[in-house]
């Protein structure tokens, strides 16, 4: 089937193409709507400016296609190999992908909306600049990545590996990224505006200067990671792990920690303006200069914690616990201490 004509008319009765060699044919333009490629070999094919709305690609080779320019909505692509194919600036809605080979190739600039990407290999592709709004990207394996100035909304990026991805620029409001593995990444001034990352490991991340205002980190782990100076105002942190953390000069006005675990962690001149900090357990932490005013130390636990020159005025310290503390210089104006009754009421409630 080597006439272009031919393709097209069996592609309108919607009967499948199965098992035939496409390497290099030119494809420019043809009107291919809900075509059906199984198993055929379409390396290096053009397929420029290509109507492929509602096309399947079955376990087909489409690496080195040059698909810029096509219109793809609706299309679905199962077990292809898109090594090296180049979409480019496209327009997509509603594509699916599963597991796909896109190393190498090449999609900056594309818009995707509605689209679903799953358990697809993403090594060395290119995605700079390119706009992810309500997909799905499941599983998928960034290694080496070009992610610089994605940005994605609404979205939902499960179980991703982002390690050695290039993410510089990128940013993501309302995304949900539980169990994402940012661990060692440059992430400066990265920016997440209300997201879900629950269960994500930030460890040894840099995150300077970052913004994740308004996002959920509930049981996130930032060992030996790099805050400084990044702003998590109204951020959920509930049960997560702080072990040599540098935050020195972070925004966590509103933020909630209870039940963190901090260790060896500087804190120092942070905001934490009616921050919670109730029940999280603390060792070796500084506040140095700290604006703690409003905050919420309830049944918290310090241990060799530096508040030396911090304001803890208004801020609640029901109940907690303070062994080798300094408070040298701070400001305790109209602070509140442990409520008895309170206290007795929890007992009796069995919340102790």
């Amino acid at each position: 089937m080597s006439d272009l004509q031919s393709i097209v008319r069996k592609a309108a009765t919607g009967r499948p193409i199965t098992d035939l060699n496409f390497s290099g044919f030119d494809f420019r333009k043809a009107k291919l709507e809900g075509v059906v490629f199984l198993r055929c070999d379409l390396s290096g094919s053009r397929m420029n400016g290509c109507d492929l709305s509602r096309a399947i690609f079955s376990e087909c080779n489409l690496s080195r296609a040059d698909l810029r320019e096509s219109r793809l909505d609706g299309a679905n692509m199962v077990h292809c190999d898109l090594k090296d194919a180049i979409v480019g600036a496209a327009r997509i809605r509603r594509m699916v992908l599963a597991k796909c080979d896109l190393s190498g190739s090449d999609w900056r600039n594309m818009m995707l909306a509605q689209g679903a990407w799953t358990d697809c290999a993403l090594a060395g592709a290119f995605l700079a600049g390119a706009s992810f709004t309500r997909s799905a990207l499941v599983r998928a394996a960034f290694g080496g990545t070009d992610l610089r100035g994605v940005k994605m909304q609404g979205c939902a990026v499960v179980e991703a590996d982002l390690r050695h991805a290039m993410i510089a620029g990128l940013s993501a409001e309302t995304t949900t990224m539980p169990k994402a593995n940012f661990s060692g990444a440059d992430l400066r001034e990265l920016r997440f505006h209300r997201c879900n990352m629950q269960e994500a490991n930030f460890d040894g991340a840099d995150l300077s200067r970052a913004d994740l205002s308004g996002s959920c980190c509930l049981k996130a782990s930032f060992g030996n990671a790099v805050l400084a100076e990044a702003s998590a105002k109204d951020c959920l942190f509930l049960e997560s792990l702080w072990h040599g953390t540098n935050a020195a000069g972070i925004d966590l006005e509103g933020a909630v920690l209870q039940g963190a675990n901090l260790e060896d962690c500087n804190l120092e001149n942070a905001r934490l303006v009616r921050a919670a900090l109730n029940k999280s357990v603390q060792r070796q932490v500084s506040y140095r200069k700290a604006d703690l005013r409003y905050a919420d130390l309830s049944h918290a636990k310090f241990e060799d914690v530096d508040f030396s020159d911090a304001d803890f005025s208004w801020g609640r310290m029901h109940a907690a616990s303070f062994e080798r503390v300094s408070f040298s210089g701070s400001s305790r104006r109209r602070a509140f201490g442990t409520d008895s009754t309170l206290l007795e009421a929890e007992r009796k409630a069995g919340l102790l």
